[in-house]
């Protein structure tokens, strides 16, 4: 291990890319770089002819982006060690590792990881992460995320979730992930808002206004039947005349979320992580479903929440 107060954290996902130089002792986060390209991008550029070996592809654009984080730290950053989460450890990734099992433990002891040592270009050591597995699912990234969240959990049972086009439930006891499930929620709306019988009963373009009565609708209406028969009102709904384009829109979203967190063990803590946008309905949603015991854990906690979990990794080495 490498004696040092200060490590780069970098969060690399599917469309996104985030750098963080970070202070070792609390994970404080003190320059970022973003805008980068996700890991999905940066495989099918690579997949062009001409280009070098695959690590050495993606090692290269991590490079240029820790030169960006050198000017806008204002010093250089030779030989800091740089942790990588989420996309980057798959199979269309800088290098594909296997996935950590359950159960497993928040301090991220169990933890599959692989170093790439420092080459004759000095290039400092990188600690690539690999993601979580159960029997059934995957994920890369959110493990992280977990990790550095894992403070505000209090080691009680209770299932946080990661809104998203991939929403995650993970389930927590004391201070170990137990489980978790994957929701493909967001691409699900994508998918019926778009290439099904139901595009021509939404609205074209832009998100239309927040309509709670119409998405508590839809929240009641998951609660009782199956979203396959439900999801058809949204077409009854318009040639019926009982709806409009915009009350379908938020109809299918609380259809949807409805659907996703009606499958909620009574009786636990749940922990709303972040979710920007998705927060309220989300929210909204717990609330109509009598789910009461709601802890929301802020967008700005949860984004800084892989480089605390690198920063409490690097201090347990």
């Amino acid at each position: 291990m490498i004696a040092t107060d200060y490590l780069i954290s970098c969060d690399w996902g599917t469309s996104s890319f985030r750098l963080y130089l970070v202070r070792v002792s609390d994970g404080k986060i003190l320059h970022l770089v973003d805008n980068g390209l996700g890991i999905k991008e940066m495989y099918t550029n690579w997949s062009k002819p001409g280009n070098p070996a695959r690590l050495e592809y993606f090692l290269e654009y991590l490079d240029f982006r820790i030169y960006l984080l050198s000017k806008k730290a204002g010093r250089k950053l030779d030989g800091i060690p740089v942790l990588i989460s989420g996309m980057a450890s798959s199979s269309i990734g800088m290098l594909e590792l296997p996935y950590s099992q359950l159960p497993f433990p928040l301090s991220g002891r169990k933890l599959e990881y692989t170093i790439i040592e420092p080459d004759a270009t000095q290039r400092p050591p990188i600690y690539l992460w690999s993601g979580l597995c159960s029997e059934h699912d995957v994920m890369r990234g959110e493990e992280s995320q977990i990790i550095g969240l894992s403070d505000r959990f209090a080691s009680r049972a209770g299932v946080a979730i990661l809104p998203g086009t991939h929403s995650k439930h993970i389930f927590l006891e004391g201070e170990t992930i137990v489980d978790f499930h994957t929701y493909m929620t967001g691409e699900f709306f994508a998918l019926l808002s778009s290439h099904s019988i139901l595009k021509n009963s939404l609205p074209e373009g832009k998100v239309p206004p927040a309509d709670p009565v119409y998405f508590a609708k839809g929240v009641r209406a998951a609660k009782e039947l199956s979203l396959l028969t439900t999801s058809f009102h949204v077409r009854t709904n318009e040639l019926l005349h009982q709806l409009g384009p915009e009350q379908n829109f938020h109809y299918l979203s609380g259809l949807l979320i409805g659907s996703e967190l009606r499958e909620l063990p009574t009786g636990v803590p749940v922990y709303l992580c972040g979710g920007g946008r998705l927060r309220v309905p989300y929210e909204r949603a717990l609330e109509i479903l009598g789910i009461r015991q709601v802890e929301v854990i802020g967008a700005d906690e949860v984004e800084g929440a892989v480089a605390r979990a690198h920063a409490l990794f690097w201090r347990n080495l």
